[in-house]
């Protein structure tokens, strides 16, 4: 894959930037965790093209969470791929399913729509004082989730909030 390779030979030459969050935009409130989470090192680029260099990648002590140049995460990426094995091991060793950017919401987010068994992995694997992001319209994770009620009880049942829209919607 050559945008692969090149992104592997850009980080020998130069470190990738991260996202900083320190401040949220004021339509998204911050999500649970940390908000800067380091950069990708050349570990996280082999783990995305071979998930069976997660475990090296955990080994290393590098940060599950952190974010690449184009503001994802790796379990955001899993997520996209439909890699339910790499999401796994993720989650296992500690990623956060809730971790959103400034550009994208939480891995989440984007498993609800669509994705019902990723979704239910990741809410399964949620803490038990899980707090839902606010989305730009408002919504959480959980207005997003009202299609797939397996998937909702679970995110209820640990801990997320049901709350209004911006047009007063809620997901009950």
């Amino acid at each position: 894959d050559p945008d692969f390779f090149e992104e592997l030979v850009n980080l020998n030459r130069k470190k990738v930037s991260v996202i900083e969050i320190n401040t949220p935009k004021p339509e998204r409130t911050p999500g649970p965790g940390p908000r800067v989470n380091g950069e990708w090192t050349s570990l996280h680029l082999l783990a995305l093209r071979d998930p069976n260099r997660i475990p090296e990648l955990i080994a290393s002590g590098a940060s599950l969470d952190a974010v690449n140049k184009d503001g994802l995460t790796l379990l955001h990426k899993a997520v996209f791929s439909s890699n339910a094995d790499a999401m796994r091991q993720l989650l296992a060793a500690g990623a956060n399913p809730l971790i959103c950017t400034e550009i994208h919401p939480s891995p989440l987010a984007y498993a609800v729509i669509g994705r019902r068994e990723l979704a239910m992995a990741l809410a399964e694997a949620l803490p038990a004082t899980a707090k839902a992001n606010t989305l730009e319209d408002g919504g959480t994770e959980v207005h997003l989730a009202e299609a797939l009620p397996d998937v909702l009880y679970v995110m209820l049942s640990k801990g997320m909030k049901d709350s209004k829209t911006a047009n007063g919607m809620t997901a009950l």
